[in-house]
């Protein structure tokens, strides 16, 4: 060895190149020497090695599984499916004050699809309008949770 590292930096040393979920399993905090530690690793060899190969499986409380791709896809704050494609053409000329949703990671303005400005700030947001809520008893549960997170980040 070129360094002369202790039994705990040379652990944390070899758990900056693990991947991050063998912590849990791992528990290396509790480990007082190398020894110890390679003799977990080895105890918990098959463990370790499947959880990267397989996919994480949650219990539902009805007893039903859900198996959860370790691939997760990302939607910026306020996405819906249901979100219609903007009505009016872009317009990323109007640039809202302070931060914009392109800043925090929003979706774009529903009125014109810019990610320079919020929806209440867009020069289109008065048009489209009236055609906004109707048949709010209908509205799909995902959308306004959507809308809610959106709303939250602009107040």
């Amino acid at each position: 060895l070129l360094f002369n590292l202790s039994d705990s930096e040379i652990i944390m040393e070899i758990m900056n190149g693990a991947p991050a979920h063998w912590t849990s399993i791992l528990t290396p905090h509790l480990c007082r020497d190398v020894v110890t530690f390679q003799a977990s690793i080895k105890y918990h060899e098959d463990s370790l090695m499947q959880m990267q190969k397989s996919r994480f499986v949650r219990n539902k409380p009805s007893g039903s599984r859900i198996e959860i791709e370790t691939n997760a896809k990302a939607h910026p704050v306020g996405f819906s499916p249901g979100l219609e494609k903007p009505q009016f053409p872009r317009d990323d000329k109007t640039v809202s004050k302070g931060k914009t949703p392109e800043d925090l990671g929003a979706r774009a303005c529903r009125h014109c699809g810019s990610p320079k400005h919020w929806d209440n700030d867009c020069k289109h947001a008065r048009r489209g309008g009236r055609n906004m809520r109707v048949n709010a008893a209908l509205a799909d549960v995902d959308y306004e949770a959507a809308q809610e997170e959106y709303d939250n980040l602009y107040y």
